[in-house]
């Protein structure tokens, strides 16, 4: 069996013709209300004779009664979606009227009709008239209003979802708060304390610190002084001969291509060169030269190659040569500035001022790793002033300043624990809600690596208590449950829960929603 929808447009020939199109022989055809199809009796005259010429049994659904009405006057089965085995009654039947007698007059079957429908006191008549005009009442009685199942649908899920957003907002803003304070004893010790870098039983980890720092400052000279300066700079040396090394010795001559002298000012060796396939890599190294003689005019720079007098007229000669890559400097004879005495104690002072900033408060806790270091466990030295007199272009003269710093250090909390200790050998349960130290009689002996010290401890014992393990307790218990495990709290004096929204009694599972907060 086939189902035809008719579009509300339809008239009968678009009807008619969807039924020839239909390979069906059984058609339910579903009309809408208000439809062009319905608004003619003579459109079901023509549904019926075109179904009897094509030899298909045709059924009426609708949901308008009076398209039913007029689909069982033509002898078609008349169907109502709402209703089982279609819409109650049939043409045949006697219907009561409203404002009329009890009486019906049923219409002859072969007869046709003419359709006619008006409200009367909130019922429906259909008016029945044959071709001569006599009209025939058939009365129907209006279905009772049923709550379509779409509607009753929604109002279920209506309070589904009114139900779900209570319980997820319940979840969602469900908090519990709970305060606790406990009883706090005051605390007092005085205690003298070893740290060692050794680990010996009883004493602190302790570790020693000894960086060093050097600087090379320039301080202007005041005084004037007739002088004769040689320049010095850097000299490559390379060994092209051969795989064996040579050993130059302090004063070694280099001579320029215009026969300017310069000499070594220590001794080197130069290593010896690669062989490779046959053929030599030459080997080189860097060392410091100063010019044969004072003056301006021996400040000369770069050099491409400079020769070994001492090797001239063996294979040596050509084997061995040196190359200048920055200018000499320094060079110089006439009147200069010099520092005086007074210059250079000057600068020595300031050096050694600027050596001791180096290891300021910021370096000290840069190497110290969060190592305490006390007042009196450090020691400053000044290993190396070294005053260079030759002054610059600017008439400058530099100290070469060196210092080391030794320090020993011990981790704060490591002392903090020792003291705890002595707290609990009083109350097992212990634990310290604050605690002021103050150190004195330091005494460092870097060599042995020790430093020994007197503290003297003040705070607030509190029992032991750890908030994030007593949240996980808690979770999803009871807010009676969870009562009594506050009430057994050791050295409890006070305790409450709060939870939220009122109407809860359970502690939320998710401890992001739980806050414990002592007081």
């Amino acid at each position: 069996m086939a189902k035809i929808i008719i579009n509300k447009s339809e008239d009968a020939r678009a009807v008619i013709k969807k039924i020839e199109n239909s390979e069906s022989r059984k058609i339910i055809l579903v009309i809408p209300r208000q439809s062009v199809f319905g608004e003619e009796v003579s459109n079901f005259e023509l549904l019926r004779e075109a179904a009897t010429e094509l030899d298909k049994e045709i059924a009426i659904e609708s949901v308008d009664e009076n398209m039913l009405a007029l689909a069982r006057a033509n002898e078609f089965e008349a169907l109502h979606p709402l209703f089982e085995g279609g819409a109650q009654g049939k043409v045949s039947d006697i219907l009561p009227a409203k404002n009329r007698g009890k009486a019906s007059i049923l219409r002859r079957q072969s007869e046709p009709i003419h359709h006619l429908e008006v409200e009367s006191g909130g019922s429906s008549e259909e008016i029945l008239a044959d071709e001569h005009g006599h009209s025939e009442e058939v009365y129907e009685p209006v279905p009772p209003k049923k709550i379509p199942p779409k509607r009753i649908f929604y109002f279920i899920g209506g309070i589904i979802v009114l139900v779900g957003i209570f319980f997820a907002g319940t979840a969602i803003f469900a908090r519990a708060d709970i305060s606790l304070r406990f009883k706090k004893t005051p605390w007092q010790d005085a205690s003298i304390m070893k740290a060692s870098i050794d680990q010996i039983t009883g004493t602190l980890k302790a570790q020693i610190f000894n960086p060093v720092k050097s600087a090379t400052p320039l301080f202007p000279a005041s005084g004037k002084s007739q002088v004769s300066i040689k320049a010095e700079g850097r000299i490559t040396i390379f060994n092209a001969y051969s795989s064996k090394s040579q050993q130059l010795v302090a004063t070694t001559r280099f001579e320029t291509p215009d026969g300017k002298i310069l000499r070594l000012k220590s001794q080197i060796t130069v290593p010896g060169a690669k062989i490779q396939d046959g053929k030599i890599i030459p080997s080189s190294i860097e060392a410091d030269i100063i010019a044969d003689k004072p003056g301006a005019e021996y400040n000369v720079g770069p050099i491409e190659k400079l020769t070994i007098p001492g090797f001239e007229g063996s294979p040596r000669f050509d084997g061995f040569y040196g190359k200048i890559d920055s200018q000499l400097k320094g060079g110089f004879v006439g009147v200069r500035q010099v520092p005086t005495a007074a210059d250079i104690a000057s600068a020595k002072t300031k050096t050694t001022e600027l050596l001791k900033a180096a290891f300021g408060p910021n370096f000290l806790e840069t190497i110290s790793g969060g190592l305490m270091i006390l007042d009196g466990a450090s020691a400053f030295e000044v290993t190396k002033l070294t005053v260079d007199p030759t002054t610059d272009n600017d008439g400058n003269f530099s100290v070469l300043g060196q210092a080391k710093y030794t320090a020993i250090g011990f981790k704060e909390e490591d002392l903090r624990a020792a003291i705890l200790v002595k707290a609990r050998e009083q109350d097992s349960n212990a634990s310290f809600e604050s605690i002021n130290l103050k150190y004195s009689k330091i005494q460092p002996d870097f060599k042995k690596g020790t430093l020994t010290f007197e503290v003297d401890s003040e705070g607030v014992v509190t029992p032991a208590f750890d908030p994030e393990a007593f949240k996980a307790s808690v979770l999803g218990k009871p807010a009676t449950e969870v009562k009594g495990m506050i009430l057994g709290l050791p050295e409890l004096s006070d305790g409450k829960i709060s939870l939220s929204p009122a109407w809860i009694s359970t502690v939320p599972a998710s401890a992001g929603k739980v806050r414990i907060t002592v007081e």
